[in-house]
């Protein structure tokens, strides 16, 4: 008997549930198909406009190195693909891959320890290690070569105060592609480091500590659970890195590493052969 009052009453609740409910969904219902009759909303005329304006201004460089690629003669084709492009290709892929490489390691590294670990300085560390973007590579560039060419400020140090004759001390080999790898890396590595390390704080970290309490340790569980999480973030920041050292040109140039900024600027700037190094 109370079974079937309980019935009713809740039979009651639902009808007057669904009847109260029932004009709101019919709204709902019929903004949803108006939206979608209307289509998208257009787009206003001045933005429009100022879009366009904008994205002519960031296409004409290309327009004009296609125009003037399209001017080169045969001759410049085949000098250019017979004896250059191949060297130059090899040279910059090797300092993308290099570079790629060591800041992927570096930025996820810092990321971890700052996000996973008790680092002191936690909070300093944070926004600090995204301070090397403040320096332009070329400029870290410089003062490296300050430091350590030949007869620069650390070769002079050891000369006066550590008894070494001048050509005599160990110096570290800036003028090759480790060099240059490390240089750019360093002033590169927060690209990786900020969004990886952005990625670890949005993780649930309820992951990780399953795998640890399941018996993985903390390399197992770095390599299995938070890896693979912060893959996109990793991928993203050394795309970044990647596209950077294609087109730098200030801290190749400086470290004297052949790659196609470096073999673009001396014929396109001194008026030898603008067709060729578009």
């Amino acid at each position: 008997m109370v079974s079937e009052e309980r019935l009713e009453v809740n039979s009651t609740v639902a009808g007057v549930g669904s009847a109260t409910d029932a004009p709101h969904a019919s709204r709902v219902s019929r903004t949803g198909i108006l939206a979608r009759l209307r289509g998208p909303e257009a787009v206003p005329t001045g933005l429009l406009l100022g879009a366009l304006a904008v994205g002519l201004l960031a296409i004409t460089p290309l327009v004009y190195i296609i125009l003037r690629a399209a001017g080169a003669d045969a001759g410049g084709w085949s000098r250019l693909l017979g004896a250059r492009v191949p060297g130059l290709l090899a040279n910059t892929v090797a300092l993308v891959i290099s570079v790629a490489a060591f800041t992927a390691v570096l930025g996820v590294a810092l990321a971890w320890l700052v996000e996973r670990t008790d680092l002191p300085g936690r909070r300093f560390w944070r926004w600090g290690l995204a301070m090397p973007l403040a320096v332009p590579a070329y400029v870290g560039a410089l003062c490296y070569l300050i430091l350590f060419r030949r007869g620069g400020l650390f070769e002079q140090a050891l000369i006066q105060w550590g008894g070494f004759e001048l050509g005599q001390v160990p110096l570290p080999p800036i003028f090759s592609l480790a060099g240059v790898t490390i240089v750019i890396g360093l002033f590169t590595f927060p690209y990786v480091y900020l969004p990886v390390s952005a990625a670890l704080r949005s993780t649930n970290q309820t992951l990780e500590e399953a795998a640890r309490m399941s018996g993985r340790g903390p390399w197992s569980t770095f390599a299995s659970v938070a890896l693979p999480l912060a893959m996109p973030a990793i991928l993203a920041g050394v795309l970044l890195v990647s596209l950077y050292v294609v087109s730098d040109f200030g801290t190749v140039s400086l470290l004297r590493d052949r790659t196609f900024t470096t073999a673009i600027y001396t014929p396109f700037t001194g008026d030898i052969d603008r067709s060729g190094a578009a």
